[in-house]
């Protein structure tokens, strides 16, 4: 009998996975992040970036990719905290712009609706504008 999947990761295990330190995240990323939070006006909001390396350390590794969980808001620390993609760079800005939507109040639903239009806007407002 196979066990069931599960669908959200406990707060021992989020704690234990802000436990890894963050690493400094590609500068493309980071700059990213930087116009994306201009984006919201959430200045004030931090990211907790953890590498693939760091991350296969964990027991939580296997959660992560079971539920296919890139990322978690902690609204109440203006914190959100990412994993490095093998998908690449591109999908780590679109978890960025999901993660930051659930610090502005959008629940699972309207984040996932509303992902991609900002993600869209702020790429296209970073090269034409320079934002």
């Amino acid at each position: 009998m196979t066990s069931p999947m599960r669908i959200r990761i406990s707060e021992n295990e989020w704690r234990s996975i802000l436990d890894i330190p963050s690493s400094t995240p590609p500068s493309e990323v980071a700059n990213f992040f930087n116009k994306a939070k201009r984006f919201f006006c959430l200045e004030q909001v931090t990211l907790h970036y953890i590498s693939i390396e760091a991350l296969q350390k964990t027991q939580v590794r296997e959660v992560l990719v079971q539920i296919g969980q890139m990322g978690q808001a902690f609204p109440e620390r203006d914190l959100i905290c990412t994993f490095q993609s093998d998908l690449g760079v591109e999908e780590e800005k679109r978890v960025i712009v999901h993660e930051l939507l659930h610090i502005i109040g959008l629940d699972e639903v309207e984040a996932r609706r509303w992902t991609e239009p900002c993600f869209l806007r702020i790429k296209l407002l970073w090269e034409i504008a320079g934002l």
